[in-house]
């Protein structure tokens, strides 16, 4: 029971992650404004090892990874996008 929670958790995640990344984008339509994008996580030791070797990384708007990363191996995906003007 616990697996399955843990994946349906980080299922939920992604979504809510991957719905702001959208919004995001629709925002941007039309604007002069271009944001570079960094994946990060809360850094308490349970960020799993992908989004670490990440860190730091900027990626352009549309060439985002999808959460949670396909090499994930924390109980719960707890990792963001961040967005900085170019």
């Amino acid at each position: 029971m616990g697996a399955a929670l843990s994946v349906t958790q980080n299922i939920l995640h992604a979504e809510s992650i991957q719905f702001q990344h959208d919004q995001m984008s629709i925002l941007m339509t039309g604007s002069k404004v271009l944001y570079e994008v960094e994946l990060t996580a809360p850094n308490d030791g349970r960020t799993c090892k992908a989004t670490r070797e990440l860190e730091g990384k900027r990626f352009q708007f549309n060439e985002v990874p999808d959460l949670p990363l396909p090499n994930c191996d924390a109980d719960n995906c707890r990792c963001v996008f961040l967005y900085h003007k170019k």
